[in-house]
């Protein structure tokens, strides 16, 4: 009964640790994403979590106010809550990278995997969306350029 109690306990707490990253993302691009686009991001973080690797494309292009790293650190700010099932720390990394890779397309068009993996955590470079230490609460980010815009719609 206590493993089972315990069992619960977990899933409740991931289940939560999700619907945070679900707000995070969608707060985070609701200047820079439409709400179809939004909720095929939300998808593919359902499918990352469940290690279903397959993820539409969520850009139609490119954001002038988001940079790859912007995306990296995102990337590594999801893949730090969500610790993947099953997943060990190199292999969540690809995980991760393919994610972005296959999410935004546009802005990894000429992105190899493992080079994008490799700058989850990069501090150099143009960026304004932070890395959040695991302790830190996760807060949506507002890109600068994009404070006075109207959250977009479909």
């Amino acid at each position: 009964i206590i493993a089972k109690v315990r069992e619960e306990k977990q899933k409740q707490e991931y289940e939560d640790t999700l619907a945070r990253l679900y707000i995070y993302a969608d707060v985070t691009f609701r200047k820079i994403l439409t709400p179809s686009q939004r909720r095929t991001l939300k998808n593919n973080l359902i499918n990352l979590s469940q290690r279903i690797m397959v993820f539409e494309p969520v850009e139609s292009h490119s954001s002038s106010h988001v940079t790859s790293l912007d995306l990296n650190h995102f990337g590594w700010n999801i893949g730090q809550r969500m610790k993947i099932p099953g997943c060990k720390p190199r292999q969540q990394n690809t995980e991760i990278a393919q994610f972005l890779k296959e999410s935004f397309i546009c802005t990894f068009e000429n992105s190899e995997l493992k080079t994008i993996a490799t700058k989850l955590s990069y501090e150099d470079g143009k960026f304004t969306l932070p890395k959040v230490k695991i302790d830190e609460e996760l807060r949506a980010h507002v890109f600068p350029g994009t404070e006075d815009l109207p959250d977009k719609t479909d």
